[in-house]
């Protein structure tokens, strides 16, 4: 897969992250199979695609939640996300606050190597852009977690991104290797 140079502003961003964010250790990454695999990790938070965009070696992309990559969807998006367990009295501030967050992280996940992911019928068009770069050779980082806990400090894996493996043999005719990260 053929990366584009980024704009100035984005790689000032991924720059300033970098600086400003704890400093991940990726280890085990020698074991990683050459070409196509999916890595599947915790969300754990921001962290876990912060550390994925910085720090997984060679091609990549990461899957994005699709509303996080539309302007206009990522408040609502982000405030029912991550923000409205909030105690109520605090819960205006992260309201307005996903609303100022809406150009940037747009701006962001927008010029990340990401896959939208899509919950709807066009759900067929992040399996279609996962297939064609994985057929690439590209890595591709999925965090599949769902709401529901496990413990305090894991969520459940939803298990459609599996659905990678069948359709990868069907193109190619060989198994898909799936990479957990920790």
């Amino acid at each position: 897969m053929t990366e584009k140079k980024k704009p100035r502003l984005y790689r000032l961003i991924v720059w300033l992250v970098k600086l400003f964010s704890p400093t991940y250790t990726m280890r085990g990454t020698e074991n990683l199979p050459d070409g196509a695999c999916v890595i599947v990790g915790n969300h754990s938070q921001m962290f876990g695609p912060i550390a994925a965009e910085l720090y997984t070696p060679g091609p990549h992309v990461t899957w994005c939640s699709a509303e996080m990559m539309t302007r206009g969807e990522v408040a609502d998006y982000a405030f029912r996300d991550f923000w409205s367990a909030k105690p109520r009295g605090t819960r205006w501030f992260f309201r307005a606050l996903s609303h100022l967050i809406d150009p940037l992280a747009t701006y962001i996940f927008t010029n990340a190597q990401t896959v939208p992911v899509y919950r709807d019928a066009r759900v067929y068009k992040t399996f279609r852009q996962s297939m064609d770069v994985l057929h690439a050779g590209t890595r591709v980082v999925i965090f599949p977690e769902c709401h529901s806990e496990h413990n305090n400090i894991v969520h459940e894996f939803q298990s459609s991104f599996v659905d990678l493996a069948r359709l990868y043999h069907r193109r190619t005719g060989v198994a898909l290797t799936f990479v957990p990260r920790s």
